[in-house]
């Protein structure tokens, strides 16, 4: 049998070891209520972080129906460009005729008459019908002299009428004029705007 001489060191290390359990309760205890608060806040953040992440979702979805919606209508705006220009140039071509034919119509010697003016890009084709071959000459010489939009005419055709002559008139030439024009827009030719 152990006898204990001093009970005061026992009941002493008793105490201690009774406070050093509750110690530990109450770090315990306050470890897990820290912890249930940080986990708390944090729970919080990351739900604010997915509304916030959502919501930017959400804007970069209408933003990208916006990028979408400009594209189309840029596509739309070239298109529309590209119809403005081909009708500026329609407009353009149709005006051309009108530039350089109406001084060639003031320079036709009497006597001598167009039945065909066309026109295939810059190349001009004229076909007409004359009493005599000095008129046709008379006429590419006037033209050569006072159309300085038109590169000088080639003659590539003259031969008799086939139609019956009236009596008493010489008999009749047809003829074909091939000339290029030297100027593209109609604004550098005659007539044309400045």
């Amino acid at each position: 049998m152990l006898i204990n001489f001093l009970p005061h060191r026992k009941l002493s290390l008793l105490q201690q070891r009774k406070a050093f359990v509750q110690n530990m309760a109450l770090a315990c205890l306050a470890a897990l209520l820290t912890a249930l608060g940080l986990s708390q806040l944090l729970a919080q953040d990351l739900a604010r972080a997915e509304d916030s992440g959502l919501q930017l979702r959400q804007e970069l979805k209408a933003l990208d129906a916006q990028l979408k919606s400009t594209a189309g209508l840029q596509t739309e705006l070239k298109a529309a460009r590209m119809r403005e220009a081909v009708l500026q140039q329609f407009q353009t071509d149709s005006a051309q005729p009108a530039a350089w034919l109406w001084p060639l119509a003031e320079q036709l010697p009497d006597g001598l008459y167009w039945s065909a003016v066309s026109q295939d890009g810059r190349v001009v084709l004229m076909k007409g019908a004359a009493r005599s071959s000095s008129q046709v000459f008379d006429l590419l010489s006037q033209m050569h002299a006072s159309a300085p939009w038109l590169q000088p005419p080639e003659l590539l055709d003259m031969s008799l009428a086939a139609a019956v002559q009236q009596e008493g008139f010489p008999p009749g030439l047809n003829f074909s004029i091939r000339a290029e024009l030297l100027a593209g827009p109609a604004e550098k030719q005659p007539g044309g705007r400045p």
